[in-house]
């Protein structure tokens, strides 16, 4: 409950900044063509990032804004970054940004984080608008609502989908880390700072991709059992490079060289500058949605219900079944 309590007192916090912002919606469908790169903070990332940043092809690369400062000490610059983690955990990330390299870099942000999160980004901000909450029971129908799931990595699939991406290839997405690794996220990532202690009950030992023992925590289990969920109703091809993580099914394993080859990291002629057009389109303000104003009829009603009480109460032994039915009106 106080979850909800916290997620829905940022929604209504951001509520008039997200419209100011602009909508999702030219993204829509905004991606036919485009190869996706979705960049995770795991260990592994540190062994790609660096050749995907000397020759990046014309794929749209995609991470979470937890990463950027990691990528930014790596060399490689995405094109959008995401947000959806409530926690106050997230209001340190901007003093950890490159606020110029950050600047032209599109944040994506759940109505549902902190505002100063928001609020500190150096860079275009856009909002999404999230199931649950005001997503759910006010905003569906008039602005896209998406199911954005427990983990960044998990929402960028879905919002690829979205866009109606051509194909996916997951880089950094480990989910898992050898026992003996000195920390569980890439260097510069804020969770890799605090090292790593095997502490039973957060953390359990499974097998890898290898067959190797790793070890993980049930946020990252979870995280890539949903991908593996997802990824069959994508309707698009999805790749992965492995690092020393867990297997996710349903996802091709390629090496970096073999996803070059095979055209990974190429999106078709145009679709690149189709997905910026749309981007300029999605940062402009929309009109904020205008609610019809039910103080007055509920207020009408419940005098109604008053006046028709008090009649009944004054013979309750005779309008025994009259009183509940009005009651339950109310």
């Amino acid at each position: 409950r106080l979850r909800q309590d916290v997620m829905l007192g940022n929604e209504l916090a951001n509520y008039h900044r997200a419209f100011a912002d602009g909508s999702l919606a030219p993204l829509e469908g905004a991606g036919r063509g485009l190869a996706a790169v979705i960049l995770g903070a795991g260990p592994s990332l540190a062994a790609s990032a660096p050749a995907l940043a000397a020759a990046p092809g014309s794929a749209l690369y995609l991470t979470a804004l937890q990463t950027l400062p990691a990528l930014r000490s790596l060399g490689l610059k995405p094109h959008l970054c995401m947000a959806i983690d409530y926690s106050e955990g997230m209001l340190g990330i901007a003093k950890r940004l490159d606020p110029d390299w950050c600047r032209d870099i599109p944040l994506v942000y759940s109505a549902k984080v902190r505002p100063e999160v928001v609020r500190d980004y150096p860079g275009p901000t856009l909002p999404l608008w999230t199931e649950g909450g005001l997503g759910t029971f006010t905003l569906r129908g008039r602005t896209p609502v998406l199911d954005a799931g427990g983990n960044v990595s998990v929402t960028l699939l879905r919002f690829c989908k979205f866009m109606d991406v051509a194909q996916v290839l997951l880089v950094g997405q480990d989910f898992a880390w050898k026992a003996d690794a000195s920390a569980t996220h890439v260097s510069g990532h804020h969770a890799a700072a605090a090292g790593f202690n095997f502490r039973p009950g957060t953390h359990f030992k499974v097998q890898n991709w290898r067959g190797e023992d790793v070890v993980t925590a049930m946020p990252y289990l979870a995280a890539a059992r949903d991908m593996e969920t997802d990824i069959p109703d994508l309707g698009r091809p999805v790749s992965i490079v492995y690092g020393d993580g867990l297997p996710v099914r349903g996802a091709t394993p390629r090496d970096l060289a073999a996803a070059r080859a095979d055209g990974l990291l190429e999106s078709r002629h145009g679709s690149l500058e189709h997905y910026r057009a749309a981007l300029r389109q999605a940062l402009s303000p929309v009109p904020a949605p205008v609610f019809e104003s039910r103080s007055p009829r509920w207020s009408s009603s419940l005098r109604a219900v008053t006046r028709r009480l008090e009649k009944l109460f004054a013979r309750p032994d005779r309008n025994g079944d009259e009183i509940q039915s009005a009651l339950g009106q109310v």
